[in-house]
């Protein structure tokens, strides 16, 4: 472990740049991948409380047809159809995300 630790401080005084590129690359992708292993779990622990059947509403933007309309409206009930093409929208939107950020 010390030499692998010789060889990065040596190749990082060397190459400042692209030491600093590597460790952002490996971060930022490590990151990406701790969100979508997170997604499915959160899900899960989620799936098992109250919060399922609670309609969440928030900042009112407007009004439409006499209904309000919030920006961030989730009605209440799991999502048992479609619920695979959700997740898969999830995940293609994170590395979407993550592509631009980089």
């Amino acid at each position: 472990m010390q030499a692998l630790k010789r060889w990065w401080t040596a190749f990082e005084d060397k190459h400042t740049t692209a030491a600093q590129f590597i460790v952002f690359f490996i971060l930022s992708n490590g990151i990406t991948v701790l969100q979508v292993a997170l997604m499915p779990a959160f899900k899960a622990v989620f799936a098992h409380t109250s919060l399922v059947d609670t309609a969440f509403q928030f900042l009112p933007v407007g009004v439409s047809n006499g209904h309000t309309v919030f920006l961030f409206d989730y009605s209440a009930g799991s999502m048992s159809v479609g619920a695979g093409g959700e997740t898969v929208a999830d995940v293609v939107t994170m590395i979407i995300n993550a592509a631009i950020s980089f």
